[in-house]
């Protein structure tokens, strides 16, 4: 998309042009899905968090041009074992890194039910 875009007038400014040609380069996106798995961050050395389910679907949009580069070992999802102290029935999965090609991302679920047992 290309458009001829005026300046606006600035009392005491000079202006040596009327405006500026602005081009803005548009591309087709689509919808993609990955099952992504759940790390635990935090878990202290003599226990093991197991996580159900222990992948996490995540739904973006990408540029056609790119949706090849977008890979799995790009997304970083997490859970945090301090969490538990407060014993809920879930904990969050939170978003520590993703492609930066992609919008709209979202996670399904966005919570996991877990068990803590021993090493």
């Amino acid at each position: 998309v290309s458009r001829n875009v005026p300046f606006a007038v600035i009392p005491g400014a000079l202006v040596l042009e009327d405006g500026a040609r602005v081009s803005i380069e548009v591309e087709r996106c689509t919808g993609a899905r990955r099952s992504i798995p759940v790390v635990a961050r935090g878990v202290p050395p003599t226990l093991r968090l197991l996580l159900f389910p222990p992948r996490v679907e995540v739904t973006y949009n990408v540029g056609l041009s790119r949706y090849d580069r977008v890979l799995d070992s790009r997304f970083v999802l997490s859970v945090d074992y301090h969490q538990v102290e407060n014993s809920p029935a879930t904990l969050e999965v939170k978003v520590e890194e993703a492609p930066p090609l992609i919008t709209n991302l979202s996670l399904s679920p966005g919570r996991v039910e877990y068990l803590v047992e021993q090493k």
